[in-house]
Order: C-alpha cells, then sequence, then structure tokens
C-alpha cells in the first residue's frame, strides 16, 4: 500500500501546485514513481482475494478521480486501463463469500470511473464496454449507489453523444431505487434529466425547466453526512454548474433563464482540484454571454479559459472550447473577439 499513499499525498501537493500554476515550473524527476503518466505500476493478482486488496481498488478509483478532474481523462486513461485489469483479475481469484459482493461492487466502482476517463477522451465505444462491464459488476450486488453512480454516468455520455432518450432510459432504471437513494444522489438524476429534456428540443423546455425546479428542492435536502462516496463531489458549485448546462441550451434558443449566475456561481466557487468542472462553466459562461450579451465581456470570460483548457487533456472541455469559437467568430468587428477566436487557434488547432 506504501505506492497508494505516496500517489495520495502526491496528488494533493500536486494538485495545488496546479491550481497556483506552479506546476510548470517543476520537473517529473521531482515527482514520485506513481505520478508519471504511464509509470503507475500494476501489481500482481493475488491467488485470494483479502479485504486489503478491495481497500487497494477503492484508494486507487479514488486517487485516479482526483487525478481526472485535475487533467482530464486522456490524462488519466491509461492509469486507469492497467488498475482495472489488475482488479478485474481479483474476479478470477479465490475470494471469500463474505467478500464477494464488496468485491464486485468495487471493481465496478473502478470500471466506472475508467469509463468516465474513456469518455472524457472521447472513446466512446471502449466507455460503453467499461459502463456495461460496471453495470455486470453492480448486478452481482446489492448496492443501490454503484449501480446508480454508473447509471447517471452513461446518461451523461448519452446526452454528449445527442442520444437523449437513452439517457432519460437510464435515469428511468436509476427511479427505481429511489427510495434507498440521498437527496443528493436524486439531485444528480434530476439535473441530468434536465440536461437531457434540453436537448430534445424547444418542446421539452418546460421539462427540463421542471426537472431542473426538482433537482433545486432535493438539493435543498442535501446532507453530505449521508452521501455514500461516489457523490462526494456534488456540491453547490457542482450542483449550480450542472443546471446552468441545462439552462443553457434553452438560454441559447431565446428562453430566459439564469444560466449566467449559476455559471458564475460555479465558477467562483468550486473546491481546488475541480479543474476542469470549472474550466468548462467558464467556457460555457463566455459562450453564452457571446451570443446574447456584452461581447467583450465574453471574450475576457473566454480568454480565462483557454489556457486552462489548453492543458486539460480532455475532449470535453476541448469541443466546447471550439463552439465559443464559432461564436466569437460572429462578431468579426469586436477586436476582442477576434483575439479570442485566435487564442484558441494557436490552443487547439485552427
Amino acid at each position: 500500500m506504501a505506492i497508494l499513499d505516496e500517489l495520495l499525498n502526491a496528488s494533493g501537493e500536486l494538485l495545488t501546485a496546479w491550481e497556483t500554476d506552479k506546476v510548470k515550473r517543476r520537473t517529473l524527476g521531482k515527482l514520485p514513481l506513481a505520478l508519471v503518466p504511464g509509470m503507475l505500476p500494476t501489481p500482481q493478482v493475488p491467488k485470494k482475494v483479502t479485504p486489503e486488496d478491495l481497500a487497494q481498488i477503492r484508494v486507487v478509483a479514488g486517487a485516479l478521480v482526483t487525478w481526472d478532474n485535475a487533467f482530464g481523462g486522456g490524462q488519466a486513461l491509461d492509469h486507469g486501463r492497467a488498475q482495472l485489469q489488475w482488479a478485474e483479475g481479483l474476479l478470477h481469484a479465490d475470494c471469500p463469500s463474505d467478500l464477494r459482493q464488496a468485491l464486485h461492487s468495487a471493481v465496478g466502482d473502478l470500471a466506472e470511473k475508467a469509463a468516465f476517463m474513456a469518455f472524457d477522451a472521447f472513446h466512446h465505444t471502449y466507455a460503453r464496454e467499461l459502463f456495461n462491464f460496471a453495470l455486470a459488476c453492480a448486478a452481482k450486488t446489492d448496492d443501490p449507489h454503484i449501480l446508480v453512480s454508473i447509471l447517471s454516468s452513461m446518461s451523461r455520455q448519452a446526452v454528449w453523444c445527442g442520444r437523449p432518450r437513452d439517457a432519460l432510459g437510464y435515469l428511468d432504471q436509476s427511479d427505481s431505487h429511489a427510495q434507498r437513494l440521498t437527496a443528493t444522489e436524486r439531485t444528480t438524476i434530476e439535473t441530468i434529466r434536465a440536461r437531457a429534456y434540453a436537448k430534445l428540443g424547444p418542446g421539452y423546455a418546460e421539462d427540463a425547466l421542471t426537472a431542473v425546479g426538482r433537482a433545486d428542492a432535493l438539493f435543498a435536502q442535501s446532507d453530505p453526512a449521508n452521501d455514500p462516496a461516489w457523490v462526494n463531489y456534488y456540491d453547490e458549485a457542482q450542483h449550480q454548474g450542472d443546471t446552468a448546462h441545462a439552462l443553457f441550451d434553452l438560454a441559447m434558443i431565446g428562453r430566459r433563464t439564469d444560466a449566467v449566475t449559476r455559471f458564475s456561481f460555479a465558477v467562483n466557487n468550486h473546491r481546488p482540484g475541480y479543474t476542469r468542472s470549472r474550466t468548462m462553466s467558464n467556457i460555457k459562461l463566455a459562450t453564452l454571454i457571446m451570443a446574447a450579451g456584452d461581447p467583450r465581456e465574453a471574450a475576457a470570460i473566454g480568454q480565462d479559459s483557454v489556457y486552462a483548457a489548453s492543458r486539460l487533456k480532455s475532449n470535453r472541455a476541448r469541443t466546447d472550447l471550439i463552439a465559443l469559437r464559432m461564436q466569437a467568430t460572429n462578431r468579426p468587428s469586436i477586436p476582442e473577439a477576434v483575439e479570442l477566436v485566435e487564442r484558441i487557434d494557436e490552443a487547439v488547432g485552427a
């Protein structure tokens, strides 16, 4: 477990450096082996599963999520593949009956984390394969929390890939476990449901707004002390940002929303380490203002996002940046907008 402890400790230090922009002054030689891309050792699969093996899976999953949130799925995915291969091997090892459900839950959780990294890197087919493997693991447990975590991630990918009806189907499966979920978990379901409805077009705008209202009401009942580990990321900043993403699509078709206010709150209040979430909210904020507000203000906000997005190994963030570029090109008479287009071209390629 020493290498994992080192990974977690160093991750926190590295994220602090990243947030304060000191990371570019470091060298890989100063980082522990586990933090150098491609160098995270893959443990040998034991012949018999122990509680320590399960703890190791969960520590690895937590470390990978930390890396993913800060640097993007493309950066963390190689580590995730290697560790998942080892964890999957445990399913074929001798396992005491009292650990079997916990093993499937832990492996399913790690597979879901790796799948989300693949989704963020736009390896969509691979992500779906991993999500399905995670679901198969979850089916061997009596753990609704891991199941809903997987289904919510699958629905996020489906929304992104233009399959909002598939997303709603995954969320309907989550609804069958609603009585066993915390208020925060149910909030995430309604938030994603709002995003799916918004993607269905103007005819579903009221459904999207209603889902946002339900999400707000549920989040008001949230008690982090009761939440499972998978939903610890979902604080007020995440809620405001996620609901703003749903409202963004409505605002872009002319509906009056408070998406700008929500995005602004998310950008200003995300916890350290959530670089990708903050960056994506900032890009969407700039895009919305560029489309329907002051283009100079939008350009200033967008400039702040370009550098951060270019450092992330996240194709989702890159795609959002390109969408901002498209809006900025509609303002050719505004020098700040023209400059923003040039900056984005430098960052992601013309």
